[in-house]
């Protein structure tokens, strides 16, 4: 899949995070309008991107542009970490192009699975401190 121009100039607000649950049905169709989608995966998956698949393992992270038709394919207990962000208005000068998939290695995504819980736990108090996390 071609690489995401993601405007990264300026910080994104959080818009909402957590860690969901899926499996109950295999597929699941969504469509993020106006945020980006960010999910750390602790199974084996993929996700459809605009119709175009990616297939994804544990400790990897997946990036979805807002507006996207996605379609996840789930196995039976699929949990993962989710973030929905939304960035300001961009110029193209503020693009940056990255892919839409990428693996970590267990350490660096054990280390972000630490940050983004310690961001869940914050976000209803303090969500300013969540969205730094």
């Amino acid at each position: 899949m071609d690489p995401l121009r993601i405007p990264l100039r300026h910080a994104p607000a959080l818009a909402q995070i957590g860690c969901s649950r899926h499996g109950k049905v295999a597929r699941e169709r969504y469509r993020l309008d106006g945020v980006w989608g960010l999910h750390l995966y602790l199974y084996h998956g993929a996700v459809a991107i605009d119709g175009r698949r990616v297939e994804f393992a544990p400790d990897q992270l997946t990036i979805t542009p807002p507006g996207a038709a996605l379609e996840w394919q789930f196995p039976r207990d699929a949990v993962h970490h989710y973030c929905l962000l939304r960035f300001p208005a961009a110029q193209v000068d503020d693009l940056v192009e990255l892919a839409p998939l990428h693996r970590l290695g267990s350490a660096r995504a054990r280390a972000l699975r630490e940050g983004w819980e310690r961001a869940i736990a914050t976000a209803p108090l303090e969500p300013a401190a969540a969205a730094a996390w």
